[in-house]
């Protein structure tokens, strides 16, 4: 995404500004800032959920993708390249924790932050056997997982 500010310049009307089609001396400049939207991958089995995290994460102007099939995960990472994982504990048949721990132990994954989310309270004191970066449980303040992802992404950003 770019941002674009555009400052207005007034200056005195002189001859060099009238010859060069600078009408009354006024110049338009505009700089370019360029910045890289954190691109962020939900997984969530529960539809319903996965749909609210997208827009609140949209809304904060995240690119994100969403997706319910755990399956897909390894193919949008390799397209979508994000930079972190919001991904559910409970995926159906399988644990988000073993996925977690697959990527974390994976060379071409490890350094993508995963951030672990569930209901199921408990599931917290596994984290540390999965490698997952963080853990947020639902259901959450749109306030807490908001900070947590941001802070998240400036941690991995200074490693």
């Amino acid at each position: 995404m770019v941002k674009v500010v555009k400052y207005i310049i007034n200056l005195k009307p002189k001859k060099e500004f009238k010859n060069n089609n600078y009408k009354n001396g006024l110049i338009v400049v505009i700089i370019g800032f360029c910045f890289k939207m954190n691109k962020i991958l939900v997984v969530d089995d529960d539809v319903d959920i996965l749909t609210v995290v997208q827009l609140v994460l949209d809304s904060h102007g995240f690119e994100v993708v969403a997706i319910s099939k755990w399956q897909q995960i390894y193919s949008q990472i390799e397209s979508f390249k994000p930079d972190l994982i919001l991904l559910d504990v409970s995926l159906g048949s399988q644990d988000g924790r073993n996925i977690c721990r697959q990527l974390k132990t994976d060379t071409a994954t490890k350094k993508i932050s995963i951030v672990l989310f569930s209901a199921n309270h408990n599931v917290q004191k596994s984290i540390p056997d999965c490698f997952a970066d963080m853990f947020i449980s639902k259901p959450f303040d749109i306030d807490d997982l908001i900070e947590g992802i941001n802070n998240q992404l400036l941690q991995s950003s200074s490693t």
